[in-house]
């Protein structure tokens, strides 16, 4: 059994490389299972769990506890009949593409060469060790304060009059970010990372 933190977050350790099942209680609510694949040396971040109350919710509802956590209550059934389903739109047009990132293993230290890459704005520049056939290399993006950037494009020219809102999630090494935006064309967004996971610890390498 674990707690949650202060945001309602579980930290669970558990060992990798295979399925893992989940099973979360809390009264009055029906137990609830959860199986996911959990991959070795990775944070995995389940999404929202929503609970049902159980057989027991007209004794709960009766024992004059909170009108919010009722299910019958009438704030939470009118908020239920206002609100309307997201309308379904074509996938096709709207798929987001990402329209620059850098990917390590694709850049090498080219002996002798000074570089500038306009993508990620990183300077890379290679001294020759005078007596030797060594360099001395420097990258900019391994300097204190440098945020890994990945520019998306979440709309195009042409957008469903239908759309209102853009959701944006981004979840990398178990921190996830969150943003909405207002539905106009062309609409672009840039996330910046700071190569740490969600326990603050550095993170070096590819990161997912």
């Amino acid at each position: 059994f674990t707690l949650t933190r202060a945001g309602g977050w579980f930290d669970v350790l558990v060992n990798g490389g295979g399925a893992v099942t989940l099973q979360f209680q809390r009264s009055p609510f029906q137990p609830l299972t959860r199986t996911l694949f959990v991959p070795w040396n990775q944070i995995v971040v389940l999404p929202p769990i929503t609970m049902q109350l159980g057989d027991d919710a007209d004794n709960f509802r009766g024992s004059g506890a909170h009108p919010a956590l009722a299910l019958g209550a009438p704030s939470l059934m009118t908020a239920l009949h206002i609100a309307r389903p997201c309308m379904d739109h074509d996938n096709t047009v709207l798929v987001p593409v990402v329209l620059s990132t850098w990917m390590p293993e694709k850049v090498g230290g080219l002996a002798g060469k000074s570089l500038v890459l306009a993508e990620t704005q990183m300077l890379q520049e290679s001294i020759r060790i005078p007596g030797s056939g060594l360099h001395l290399m420097y990258r900019s993006s391994l300097a204190s304060g440098y945020l890994s950037r990945v520019v998306m494009r979440l709309t195009h020219s042409a957008i469903p009059p239908s759309l209102v809102r853009v959701h944006v999630r981004v979840e990398i090494e178990g921190s996830v970010h969150t943003k909405t935006y207002e539905a106009d064309p062309n609409l672009t967004h840039t996330f910046a990372w700071n190569k740490r996971n969600v326990y603050k610890q550095k993170v070096y390498g590819v990161a997912q």
